[in-house]
């Protein structure tokens, strides 16, 4: 899940380069977010490294969206 969410990340970072927070926050929300939530709900993450693998997707977006380590986005795991 972490690799194909890693995929989704990288071709919003390559498509939507330019615009502005709100719309690369949309795009994350829309196609990143759900590959997340889905693999939280069924995969159940319980060990330390696949915990991190899914936060560090999620913290890369916030750095890109929000051009901070910070975002307003909740924990997934």
């Amino acid at each position: 899940m972490a690799q194909k969410a890693w995929r989704a990340q990288h071709f919003i970072m390559h498509i939507v380069k330019k615009g502005n927070k709100n719309m690369k926050s949309l795009a994350y929300m829309s196609l990143v977010h759900p590959i997340i939530e889905y693999g939280v709900a069924c995969w159940d993450p319980f060990r330390e490294c696949q915990i991190s693998a899914l936060d560090h997707v999620q913290n890369k977006a916030a750095k890109f969206v929000h051009h901070s380590g910070g975002s307003e986005w909740e924990s997934l795991v």
